[in-house]
C-alpha cells in the first residue's frame, strides 16, 4: 500500500503471457508493481497506465496476476493472457477475491457452476485454488454474520477469513502435490481508509501494524527495514532501522538458509 491508499497484490498465474515488444517502455513485473505504487493513487490510474508502459516478457516461473484496490472502494484484477492485458473491473468483477494458479475467468465459472441455477452443487471447499476461491467468495458474502471476529472489528473479521482459506487450515486433506507446497507464511490486512497495514506471520502470530500516516515518505530519507518475523506486537513504526549493505546481506543469508 502506498501513501495514497492504493493497494497492489500479486499471486502466481502459470498461464501468464506478458505483452510482446512494442513502442511502450517495458519493465520487469515486480518493478511494474512498484511503478504503480510510486506513480498512482487509484485503480483507474493503474488500468489507464497500460497505454504507457508494459511488462517485459520473462522466462518461465514469473507468471503472476494482480489485485488492486483504492480508498474509493474501487477494485480490479489484472492478468496477462495470450500476450494481452485482461482487466476485470466493476461489473466484470463480481467477486473481489483472487487466488494462485487459476485465471479469474475460470474462478468465476466455477463459482457460477456451484452456486447458481441448474448447476448448483455442494461447494467443494478444499486445499486447491478453486476450492479456496469458492470458500473466500462464500465467507465474503456472509462476513457480517457468519464469520465476524470476536471483537466485532472488520480487521479481526478479515483475519478470520484469511485463516479459513489458508493452506494451514486444510492440514493433510489436500492432494499430495499441494501438500508439498509451502504453507501460508504470512497474512496481511489493509485498512485502506485509515492507511494502516496489519499483519502476522507463521513464526509470530501476534498481530502487528504499520501506520502509514506516521511514515515520512520524503525521497531524501534513508531506506528503512524491519524483520517481519521479529518478536514484536502492536504498532511497529518505531522498530524500523536504516537498511545498509551489511544488514541487507545478513537478511538475505538468513532467508536463503530458511528455504534450503
Amino acid at each position: 500500500m502506498n501513501e495514497a491508499g492504493l493497494v497492489g497484490c500479486t499471486l502466481q498465474l502459470p498461464q501468464t503471457q506478458y505483452p510482446n515488444s512494442d513502442d511502450r517502455p517495458s519493465i520487469f513485473m515486480k518493478q511494474w508493481l512498484q511503478y504503480q505504487l510510486d506513480s498512482h493513487r487509484s485503480v483507474k490510474d493503474v488500468i489507464q497506465s497500460d497505454q504507457l508502459v508494459r511488462i517485459r516478457p520473462v522466462s518461465d516461473g514469473w507468471g503472476i496476476h494482480f489485485l488492486f484496490a483504492d480508498r474509493s472502494g474501487d477494485c480490479a484484477v489484472i492478468e496477462y493472457l495470450d500476450h494481452n492485458c485482461v482487466v476485470y473491473h466493476q461489473a466484470s468483477l463480481p467477486v473481489r477475491a483472487l487466488v494462485n494458479h487459476e485465471p479469474y475467468s475460470m474462478l468465476i465459472k466455477a463459482a457460477g457452476f456451484f452456486n447458481n441455477g441448474p448447476g448448483k452443487k455442494e461447494c467443494p471447499y478444499g486445499n486447491i485454488p478453486i476450492g479456496r476461491f469458492l470458500k473466500a467468495s462464500h465467507l465474503l458474502a456472509h462476513q457480517n454474520t457468519e464469520w465476524s471476529g470476536p471483537d466485532g472489528s472488520i480487521v479481526e473479521n478479515t483475519f478470520q477469513i484469511l485463516e479459513k482459506i489458508s493452506l494451514r487450515s486444510f492440514g493433510n486433506t489436500a492432494p499430495a502435490h499441494w501438500q508439498r507446497q509451502s504453507k501460508t507464511q504470512w497474512c496481511i490486512v489493509y485498512d485502506i481508509a485509515n492507511k494502516i497495514i496489519y499483519f502476522h506471520t507463521n513464526t509470530n502470530r501476534n498481530i502487528r501494524h504499520i501506520n502509514l500516516k506516521q511514515v515520512n515518505f520524503e525521497c531524501t530519507r534513508p531506506v528503512l527495514y524491519a524483520d517481519i518475523n521479529a518478536n514484536l506486537y502492536g504498532n511497529v513504526n518505531h522498530d524500523f532501522t536504516v537498511l545498509t549493505s551489511q544488514t541487507n546481506r545478513v537478511a538475505l543469508k538468513e532467508h536463503l538458509k530458511a528455504i534450503r
